[in-house]
């Protein structure tokens, strides 16, 4: 009977220890801050935050799934304009951008100099984001290349 006890102890242990993982059980599907939302219909929607969380919900909002954003940066503003392609902007000048609804997104540009809060497209080509210091950057082809724009002030929020 010892033998068996100090069986299923050992046994109990080494499984633990091949199956255990971190993950967030409670707020599901993870706790960081939340700091923009973007829905493109009634259904369709992604919210970003700390820690380079991009959540995507496609029913609403009653359930909403992690997307891999591949930066740690805080992510401050997101904005699509159809199911594919899609844009977030944060801290460090971090604009990440998706074509293919979230399921990929890549870094466009990363400049620690300014931090960036808001981001908007008029289309998959023109668009705007602003941040520190009133700085303004604009791209007008889907931002492989992005151009500071004269805001005429300078702000802190």
């Amino acid at each position: 009977m010892k033998l068996f006890l100090i069986f299923i102890s050992v046994y109990f242990s080494i499984i633990n220890e091949i199956y255990s993982q971190w993950f967030w059980q409670n707020p599901l599907p993870q706790g960081n801050d939340l700091h923009s939302v973007d829905f493109i219909d009634e259904y369709t929607g992604w919210a970003v935050g700390a820690a380079g969380t991009i959540l995507k919900t496609t029913n609403g909002g009653l359930s909403w799934f992690l997307q891999q954003s591949n930066t740690s940066n805080n992510l401050l503003s997101v904005d699509f304009v159809d199911a594919n392609t899609g844009w977030a902007v944060g801290e460090a000048g971090i604009i990440l951008k998706t074509a293919n609804g979230g399921s990929d997104w890549f870094t466009q540009l990363r400049d620690s100099t300014f931090g960036l809060y808001a981001v908007d497209f008029i289309n998959t080509t023109t668009g705007w984001t602003v941040g520190d210091n009133g700085i303004i950057l604009k791209t007008t082809n889907g931002g492989s290349d992005w151009f500071i724009q004269t805001g005429g002030y300078s702000f802190w929020l």
